[in-house]
């Protein structure tokens, strides 16, 4: 017996599974840049940097390779008492601590399976025979993305569900430090070139 698939044709559906590839996509684009950023601490090619920042297996793992090449290009010998950190470096910690307190967000749903079922909604739906605002009551508590109940019991994770605005707020966040990044990248670029 075949499992009928599930109806992403609804306005509902589209919504939430375009809001869950906004979120992987930005996040996709952030590697990307700090690829780029950590080639250029580097100082190689290409392939040298990218196997020493894809042999790092994790994304929060990269973002702190990323993290300590720039902070030994910025700032290569420990400051004096009374100096202050270049201003570029201040900027970098800015855009780390950003991203280090959402990659747990993006990890929940890069790796919990959606559970998102509207076919099963409407049939709660009809069997309870409820109204609009009953079954706009009955999507907002499905659609979410939830850790399985047997996950859970091996290995509890603090974020519990992600709902769509969840996720339309992680994708503003992100893309603001997508933006920050992309603007260190070009600044950081001048300044490897400027030790050549």
């Amino acid at each position: 017996m075949t499992k009928k698939p599930l109806m992403t044709h609804t306005v509902e559906a589209q919504k939430f599974y375009g809001a869950l590839g906004q979120c992987i996509t930005i996040w996709s684009h952030i590697e990307g840049k700090l690829f780029l950023i950590s080639n250029l601490a580097l100082m190689s090619d290409e392939a040298i940097a990218a196997i020493v920042f894809f042999r790092t297996p994790s994304l929060d793992g990269r973002i702190s390779l990323t993290n300590d090449l720039v902070n030994q290009r910025l700032q290569p010998e420990p400051l004096s008492p009374g100096q202050h950190p270049p201003r570029m470096l201040k900027r970098w910690s800015k855009i780390h601590t950003k991203l280090k307190s959402n990659i747990r967000f993006r990890n929940y749903i890069a790796h919990q399976p959606d559970r998102l079922d509207i076919e099963t909604l409407w049939a709660i739906a009809r069997a309870r025979g409820a109204t609009v605002s009953e079954f706009d009551q009955i999507y907002d508590e499905a659609t979410v993305i939830k850790q399985h109940q047997a996950d859970n019991a091996r290995r509890p994770l603090e974020i519990k569900k992600v709902t769509l605005s969840d996720m339309e707020t992680h994708v503003e966040t992100m893309s603001s430090a997508y933006e920050a990044l992309n603007e260190f990248s070009l600044e950081f670029h001048g300044h490897m070139r400027s030790l050549d």
